[in-house]
């Protein structure tokens, strides 16, 4: 619980020093993805996710929210983390670390971190596909969750 809360602060103080750069954002996005989690016999649900990256050229950084839609799914995962992104054309390539929490059917939550890759392609300018592996460890729930994500995100 410690390093979660520290994580968080950690990434609150990252974001209170970007917030001179909110005029300058480059993308805010929102989107939707269906979330396979690789867990005993294979797990999927819908995910809606929003976020906002800065910086100039083709490398930028960002923070993104993202929470699990489902209904009745033995977890429902909410995640807060930090991207970095690198555009190589219509392709663009990313990297993540943050914090997630799941919420237990059974009731109560369980809470740790996360790392994830993966990769967009632009459709237009304001879409693209998303293809992603994000890894959850979270102690208190059992084992790492692995889960595969593809989508679309809309810019705006």
């Amino acid at each position: 619980m410690r390093r979660a809360v520290a994580l968080i602060l950690f990434q609150l103080e990252i974001g209170l020093a970007a917030l001179p750069a909110l005029s300058e954002a480059q993308n805010f996005y929102g989107g939707v993805v269906f979330d396979y989690s690789v867990l005993g016999d294979g797990q999927g649900g819908i995910a809606a996710y929003v976020g906002v990256r800065f910086g100039e050229g083709a490398l930028s950084f960002g923070a993104e929210l993202g929470r699990g839609l489902g209904d009745g799914d033995p977890y429902e995962a909410t995640r807060l983390r930090g991207v970095v992104r690198q555009d190589i054309g219509d392709f663009g390539l990313f990297g993540s670390f943050g914090w997630s929490q799941f919420d237990i059917l059974e009731g109560g939550s369980a809470e740790g971190i996360n790392l994830g890759f993966g990769a967009d392609y632009g459709l237009s300018d304001a879409a693209s596909l998303r293809f992603e592996m994000i890894v959850d460890h979270v102690p208190d729930y059992g084992a790492d969750v692995t889960s595969l994500r593809m989508g679309i995100a809309f810019g705006f």
